[in-house]
């Protein structure tokens, strides 16, 4: 999905003007949450195709698998490769950085 469409979509379900401070609290509360979330899917997203074109030069995965990483904004999770002759090891995680002590 493009990114203007996916901003379009997300920002058009908020309620963008209010005649009380009660509700323009509410309302700036919702914006964040929602900008937190739209981050989080684009983050996902792009991640995710960075990982499969990191994984595209390698061969002989065994099974895929999910992983969950804790970000800025929030929980993103990948699909990753498993390489059974190198270990167990996620060669495309490996190539861009992916560790599990490290925040992205």
């Amino acid at each position: 999905m493009a990114l203007a469409s996916i901003i379009s979509e997300r920002l058009g379900k908020l309620e963008l003007f209010s005649a009380s401070p009660e509700g323009a609290e509410t309302m700036v509360n919702e914006f964040v949450a929602a900008e937190f979330t739209l981050g989080c899917s684009i983050l996902q997203e792009q991640l995710q195709k960075q990982l499969e074109a990191a994984e595209a030069k390698y061969s002989g995965a065994r099974q895929r698998r999910s992983k969950r990483y804790h970000t800025l904004v929030g929980s993103v999770e990948l699909t990753r490769r498993i390489y059974s002759s190198k270990g167990g090891e996620c060669l495309g995680e490996q190539a861009l950085g992916l560790t599990p002590r490290r925040l992205v």
